[in-house]
């Protein structure tokens, strides 16, 4: 009878533990580990928080997470994925937030990946398609063996980087496409409306410099650097909490002297390089940013061109 009584206890116990777990009620230590990854691609943050299953030695597909039926891509709480600003997968707009990430995994098919405007969810338990913010089709690629479900982040340049999920035997992989130029008008536009307007040379040279250095829309670039040199005065107020005004306006020309490069003039971008060099002062481009800038080897460049 002790015996018997023992079991029913200790069986008890065994079934409130599973069930604690499976109710979400954080009262034992859950068996896959809770993760997050996050990554900036320029302006955008990409975050994802997830669950991370073990394979144990189990089939996944097609057995455990069967072909067809909804899947929460992890374990515990719904995968949330998450974008400080809007972004676009497969061409397909998605606003800034945060989203339940749910995968249909199919048998030789492509399979569906959905971002649902519910965030918090056990499970996919209280799934509604109804919901969804975005559904794309992706295919799986055959992987070596990854135990433990990974997402991975890889930014593949200021335009975008691809959310890679892996786990047992497969991968799937998508493209976040962000779009930092248009916020680059938008936070532009933002500091001009807020910052002093004796600062606007400084915020217009420093987006265009930003574009000088990408190697994109130079034709921005210069009408922006334009409207910092039209915006410049050599003797207006200036606060003592910047940079001197003639480090800056170093800058301004060392800017001037690489877009002329880029655009093939390099007798300008040498006439722009002399005239940054020779600025005097204690505190100046040219003798704090030589080495980083590459300023005397590219000059010696352009002489050759």
């Amino acid at each position: 009878m002790l015996k018997y009584i023992t079991s029913v206890v200790f069986l008890f116990f065994f079934l409130v533990n599973v069930m604690v777990g499976q109710y979400a009620m954080d009262l034992t230590p859950r068996i896959s580990s809770d993760n997050s990854i996050s990554e900036r691609v320029a302006y955008t943050k990409i975050s994802i928080d997830y669950g991370s299953p073990k394979v144990r030695g189990r089939q996944i597909w097609g057995e455990m997470q069967e072909y067809g039926q909804i899947w929460r891509a992890g374990a515990n709480m719904a995968t949330v994925i998450s974008f400080s600003e809007k972004v676009k997968i497969q061409g397909k707009e998605l606003p800034r937030g945060s989203y339940s990430f749910f995968v249909i995994p199919r048998e030789n098919e492509p399979w569906t990946v959905i971002f649902n405007k519910v965030a918090q969810q056990w499970g996919a338990f209280g799934y509604e398609e109804s919901e969804d913010a975005l559904r794309i089709e992706v295919d799986p690629v055959i992987n070596n063996h990854v135990e433990d479900l990974t997402f991975d982040i890889i930014a593949k340049d200021f335009d975008g980087a691809y959310v890679v999920l892996e786990w047992a035997s497969v991968k799937i992989s998508f493209y976040v496409e962000v779009e930092h130029y248009i916020v680059l008008e938008e936070k532009l536009a933002e500091k001009l409306e807020t910052l002093p307007r004796n600062t606007h040379w400084v915020i217009y040279l420093q987006a265009a410099n930003y574009l000088i250095d990408e190697e994109e829309r130079l034709d921005v670039a210069a009408k922006w650097l334009k409207a910092s040199e039209d915006l410049y005065s050599e003797d207006g107020e200036w606060s003592g909490q910047y940079y001197p005004k003639a480090y800056i306006k170093g800058d301004l020309l060392w800017a001037n002297a690489k877009l002329s490069a880029l655009n093939g003039d390099f007798s300008s971008a040498l006439n722009y390089a002399e005239k940054m060099k020779a600025i005097p002062g204690d505190y100046v481009f040219y003798d704090r940013e030589n080495e980083v800038e590459q300023i005397d080897q590219r000059i010696e460049e352009w002489g050759r061109k």
